[in-house]
């Protein structure tokens, strides 16, 4: 199993290469602020496109479908307080049942095989 660290790494380059050849796509990894909310996400990316938007993402590093649950609600909650952003799963890989269950929960994902999906107001 990989580091999150690691993974965060690897994000950052798939982010670039799976993301970037949407022309005219914007994007800008924001360093993380300590706040004083009990969960923050792992990783901002302030994206511009037609209209701007923040993905807020959480690194799934973990294989246990109850981290991912616990983790997709958590991105959810997060996310449902700005209605500019756009919860987002990353992990190493994630099986088409688990990139099902966040189509269907309203979470974008991408995952270090070549798998994401990414929607936003005429972006698909």
């Amino acid at each position: 199993m990989k580091a999150k660290s690691e993974i965060t790494e690897q994000l950052r380059k798939a982010v670039k290469d799976l993301l970037l050849p949407i022309r005219g796509l914007k994007l800008r990894f924001e360093k993380r602020v300590a706040s004083e909310k009990l969960w923050h996400p792992d990783f901002v990316v302030r994206v511009t496109y037609n209209v701007p938007f923040r993905i807020v993402g959480g690194i799934l590093s973990h294989t246990s479908f109850q981290v991912f649950q616990d983790r997709i609600s958590l991105l959810k909650q997060y996310a449902d307080q700005d209605e500019d952003s756009v919860p987002m799963i990353a992990a190493p890989y994630l099986s088409a049942e688990k990139r099902e269950k966040c189509r269907n929960a309203g979470i974008c994902f991408l995952d270090l095989s070549g798998n994401v999906f990414l929607t936003y107001e005429g972006l698909y």
